[in-house]
């Protein structure tokens, strides 16, 4: 698996007690990552900047999505890039503009349709009462530049976002994009590394998988897997010091 940061990549040690899986959710257990490059401060959020998750509550994955100003009925055309190479499907013009629900009534003149948007991972207690939430760091947040580490996941697929445990316990890991948030045909896509001429979505996004340790901070791996399809799970094989990632994808 490529990734554009695999140089950045390195070994976290972290000792912690075992996680427990749940259906729709994580139980977060206690690790002690170490600070280095690649990886984003705790998002500032409910807790405040610095904020930890508490041993044996829950995670679960949400996303919200956010109306798009980009997209607007009878002008916008569709698939973005449409009609620059030989290849490509003819354009079509959006029927609707970019409010919730009816933005995806465009999937009528764009088979590729969908938008990307913020990733929220929800803490609760073991009796689902709510704790807080963590927000993945994406362009809805103040100062964010494309220079920065950054995912989203994409509506309305919602292929992505299972979340599983790192072999050792340590981390949490789950799959999205490289994009900003209300971006347009992203999760069908080629990647950067992996060009498809005849993919009709021009516009090319890497594939991300973040992983999360108790404290709060994320790292990201960007990869050229699942070039044209949407990654859906990521699992990190950290065990007796491998680095390793593993993901699926459904086609």
């Amino acid at each position: 698996m490529s990734s554009k940061h695999a140089s950045r990549r390195k070994t976290l040690l972290a000792a912690l007690a075992p996680f427990s899986v749940g259906v729709t959710a994580l139980a977060v257990a206690t690790p002690a990552l170490a600070d280095g490059v690649g990886q984003q401060p705790p998002p500032v959020g409910p807790w405040g900047p610095g904020a930890s998750l508490t041993p044996g509550d829950l995670l679960v994955s949400t996303s919200a999505f956010q109306n798009d100003p980009n997209i607007v009925a009878g002008t916008t055309q569709l698939p973005p890039g449409c009609g620059t190479t030989s290849f490509n499907t003819p354009c079509g013009t959006a029927v609707t503009g970019g409010d919730y629900p009816y933005v995806f009534n465009n999937d009528t003149v764009d088979g590729s349709f969908g938008i990307t948007s913020k990733i929220v991972l929800d803490e609760l207690t073991p009796w689902g009462q709510p704790r807080g939430a963590i927000e993945v760091p994406s362009s809805s947040q103040p100062g964010m530049t494309t220079a920065r580490d950054q995912m989203v996941t994409s509506f309305s697929s919602k292929s992505e976002l299972a979340m599983n445990l790192s072999t050792d316990g340590k981390y949490v890991t789950f799959m999205g994009y490289d994009a900003p948030v209300d971006t347009t045909d992203v999760s069908n896509s080629s990647t950067p590394g992996a060009p498809d001429p005849t993919n009709p979505v021009i516009p090319s996004y890497y594939r991300v998988v973040a992983e999360l340790g108790q404290d709060g901070h994320f790292h990201f791996t960007e990869t050229n897997a699942y070039s044209g399809d949407n990654g859906r799970a990521a699992i990190l094989n950290d065990e007796n010091g491998a680095d390793v990632l593993y993901a699926a994808a459904c086609r």
